[in-house]
């Protein structure tokens, strides 16, 4: 309801990519349980109360669904869990990369797949390569577990290089760029930047952490650190990562007319500070929440789903808050990548509050498979509340207030060429008012004509005598 529209353009945005995290993540859990699941193991009468035991420790360390990799008690093994980490990343980056390809002239498609796949590849990578950098050799040292984020940073990039080549060839093959297609190639970019800058923020967010405190602590659970001064640390690191943010946008405006190869490595670069910095904001605030309220939290006497609600509440006040602070005073290219970061760690914290809130419904099921099972189908009934509300309302207004200014990537020529195709609810909303479409428009010969359709279509709303005439004159034209 705010009356400025950078700040409307802000909210609806914020509003938007917090629904696809949630959604995002959901989607994940449900796709890594229903993997996992033929590695669950039932368990006999002699082995039931250990597990009840495992089982409550499961639930105090909030490693919801988490039935492999560390802390895991009837999951796949080690490498077995790497491998199906591997196998979630790839197999949802092909398909996000196939619907993009699917929907590229269609420009509410595309922005919703690619934010949504972006999200959803994001948390598949960062499971998985952050699971193996929890585990030996990559966990002994900060040095080690730098060298993991390097490798994974090649890797990603090799991929993402691909599919850059199969989209010039793909691009060309009629022998000329539309401007579809360089929406299309905008958004694969920018959709294949945010998921790299994901994973690799966490990663390099680890490598920090575990110089900080001597080892490789588990980015899923509760995030708690007596030391308040590691906890100023790991806030300076974050700083640290927004002033990089900051000079990162300083050097693009320097190299805009340089190769796209350099534009890239820039883009790419924003994003990594971004995210790291988000995610470090997510971690630092967490410390930082349980070490001022010396682990009872605020109220609540140290329950942890009230806890997970008042430390999200508190970062979705913050990060409004900075959000329209940088909507004002930050430039357009700055402000993007820091509100990025700041969505990140909300929508990241909301995630824990869902995230808990299911384990507390099935905190007492003892059979570690129908626990699984129950959690996907409360997984799944979430997203089907929320992700045709994020379709509908949400991400149309969203884009819609921030038609002018493209994805804020810098990337102006995809950013044109998203300007020239409109979301598709607000065109089927101007055809449904009687406007003749985009499509016949072009098509007719004459442009005149179809430029001065819509002046009769005014006349005869205020009732003029030549309705009938202006009414047959669009058919007229097309025919």
């Amino acid at each position: 309801n705010a009356r400025d529209p950078a700040v409307k353009a802000a909210a609806y945005r914020t509003l938007s990519n917090n629904m696809s995290l949630l959604s995002a993540v959901l989607i994940f859990h449900v796709v890594r349980d229903l993997m996992e699941l033929p590695f669950l193991e039932e368990e006999d009468e002699e082995g039931s109360a250990s597990h009840g035991a495992a089982s409550e420790s499961h639930h105090l360390l909030l490693q919801v669904g988490h039935a492999g990799g560390p802390g895991g008690n009837h999951g796949p093994s080690d490498a077995a869990t790497v491998l199906l980490g591997m196998a979630r990343f790839v197999l949802s980056f092909l398909i996000v990369e196939a619907c993009l390809l699917r929907y590229r002239s269609h420009a509410f498609p595309l922005a919703a797949w690619g934010l949504i796949g972006a999200h959803v590849v994001g948390f598949m990578a960062s499971d998985c390569f952050g699971t193996l950098q929890e585990e030996p050799p990559w966990n002994e040292g900060i040095g080690m577990c730098l060298a993991l984020t390097a490798i994974t940073l090649i890797i990603m990039s090799f991929m993402v290089g691909i599919m850059n080549k199969i989209r010039a060839r793909y691009s060309t093959l009629d022998g000329e760029l539309d401007s579809s297609e360089k929406a299309w190639d905008h958004q694969c970019v920018h959709s294949e930047d945010e998921f790299i800058g994901f994973a690799i923020g966490l990663l390099l967010t680890q490598s920090v952490r575990c110089g900080i405190m001597g080892e490789v602590p588990h980015f899923h659970g509760i995030q708690q650190n007596e030391d308040t001064a590691q906890c100023w640390i790991l806030f300076g690191f974050a700083i640290v990562c927004g002033l990089l943010v900051l000079g990162s946008g300083a050097i693009f405006k320097a190299v805009s007319s340089s190769s796209p190869i350099v534009l890239r490595i820039q883009s790419m670069s924003n994003y990594i500070f971004a995210m790291t910095m988000g995610w470090s904001l997510l971690f630092w605030g967490k410390w930082t929440f349980w070490n001022m309220t010396e682990g009872q939290g605020i109220i609540g006497g140290g329950d942890i789903m009230t806890a997970q609600m008042v430390m999200a509440m508190l970062f979705s006040c913050g990060g409004f808050l900075c959000i329209i602070l940088l909507s004002r005073v930050a430039s357009p290219i700055s402000a993007e990548a820091l509100n990025q970061a700041l969505i990140l760690t909300m929508g990241l914290s909301w995630e824990s509050v869902f995230m808990v809130s299911i384990s507390e419904v099935t905190k007492t099921i003892s059979r570690e498979l129908e626990r699984v099972v129950i959690e996907c189908k409360l997984s799944i009934t979430v997203c089907i509340l929320v992700i045709p509300v994020w379709i509908l309302h949400i991400l149309p207004k969203a884009l819609e207030l921030n038609a002018s200014k493209g994805h804020g990537q810098g990337h102006s020529e995809g950013a044109e060429a998203t300007e020239a195709t409109p979301a598709a609810p607000p065109t089927r909303s101007r055809r449904a008012r009687g406007a003749p479409s985009e499509e016949v428009a072009s098509s007719a010969p004459a442009t005149e004509a179809a430029a001065e359709a819509p002046a009769p279509r005014s006349r005869r709303a205020r009732g003029s005598p030549d309705a009938e005439e202006t009414k047959s004159a669009p058919s007229e034209e097309v025919a």
